[in-house]
């Protein structure tokens, strides 16, 4: 359908097999559909944000795949990253197009991002771009994932799929997952009809107020509201946020306030703060209000370069050092884990290490984030 036309989306649903790429993998991969990958960037489950983005395609004249100098014109960073791409309004992906390394056991992009704050759009990871003219880096990645990057401010809405719906159907869904990327105000309009040619559409506006607390709203829909289910399921994800109290998230339905126990779950590896609520009329107003909160979450540094080295194919030893020096000396580890290098002495020498260029690298990218 829409994907001959979207470079970084997958062109059907993955199959299981111990060799889905072997431009990126010399060993047996998971199965991709057990991934964070499948779940979230297919386009049927992407597809309301795919359909609001075609909408402003059609009307407004903006593709929804741009080349980044084309915001850019005068930024010579923006010409160096011709597989990096504007997806849309609130998105970023750099494609990883070179293999994988068989030392680090990810891929690399070469990413620019202008200036401002992006978070991953998959687990939330804040990075820092302060630089008038923006900022270049090496994202690596394994080979479940590609860098997509959202701008804070950010709203994303997806299609989530309840159990027993045909993942194929063609109807609205009548429930939604929206992420929502802190540290700067936001707005999206989301776009449906009922799937006749011209036909007119219904119109969901959102609004993230950041400063001071934090207020989240689903304004009523407008328009052609007969193309949507009478209710919906809303679960709005907070992405690359610190743990909230649930007693400091107050939500409610056309101003009447709606008991939040129950409704709200933390992911410590996405960095995601989940508020769920369900039944809400398609012509009523949710608000998600948190006067204290949330804050922008810390960068996870020794847990991720835990998981790059536990992936790693290298000498134990240079692990444990690695590990060590992050651990004691946070962002300064940088010039020590490149010194570690050490050949045999003598014979039987236990105490060699080695580290990857692609490792320091990776674990590098980890450290300079934010």
């Amino acid at each position: 359908m829409c994907r001959p036309a979207y470079p970084g989306l997958p062109s059907s649903l993955p199959r299981k097999t111990n060799d889905i790429d072997s431009a990126r993998s010399s060993f047996p991969v998971l199965q991709l559909t057990d991934s964070r990958f499948y779940h979230t960037w297919i386009p049927c489950f992407i597809s309301p944000y795919l359909y609001s983005m075609n909408w402003r395609a059609a009307v407004e004249g903006r593709p929804l795949i741009e080349p980044m100098y084309w915001q850019a014109p005068e930024n010579p960073d923006a010409y160096e990253v011709p597989d990096e791409f504007r997806f849309g309004t609130e998105l970023i992906v750099s494609p990883v197009v070179t293999p994988n390394d068989k030392a680090a056991m990810r891929g690399r992009a070469d990413v620019w991002l202008p200036q401002g704050t992006w978070f991953d759009f998959f687990d939330g990871r804040r990075y820092t771009s302060s630089a008038a003219n923006g900022r270049r880096l090496e994202a690596w990645r394994a080979i479940d994932r590609i860098p997509v990057f959202a701008k804070a401010g950010a709203i994303i809405p997806l299609q989530k799929l309840p159990d027993g719906e045909n993942i194929n159907s063609t109807m609205n869904p009548s429930a939604l997952r929206v992420l929502v990327f802190p540290g700067a105000n936001g707005t999206f309009t989301m776009h449906e009809d009922d799937g006749t040619p011209a036909a007119p559409t219904a119109d969901t506006r959102m609004i993230l107020q950041w400063g001071n607390g934090c207020r989240f709203s689903i304004e009523p829909a407008s328009g052609a509201i007969d193309a949507l289910p009478s209710t919906r399921e809303w679960s709005v994800v907070f992405r690359g946020v610190a743990p909230s109290n649930a007693t400091a998230v107050h939500v409610t339905v056309d101003d009447h306030p709606v008991d939040s126990a129950g409704l709200v779950a933390y992911d410590e590896g996405r960095l995601s703060l989940t508020v769920t609520v369900p039944d809400v009329p398609s012509t009523s107003m949710l608000s998600i209000v948190m006067d204290d909160g949330p804050a922008i979450a810390a960068n996870p540094v020794e847990q991720d370069v835990t998981d790059l080295l536990l992936h790693a194919q290298m000498l134990y030893r240079t692990k444990e050092l690695a590990l060590n020096a992050v651990h004691e000396l946070g962002v300064d580890a940088i010039s020590a884990i490149r010194t570690m290098n050490r050949g045999p002495r003598y014979d039987k020498d236990f105490w060699v290490t080695e580290m990857p260029d692609a490792v320091s690298a990776a674990i590098q990218e980890i450290l300079l984030r934010s």
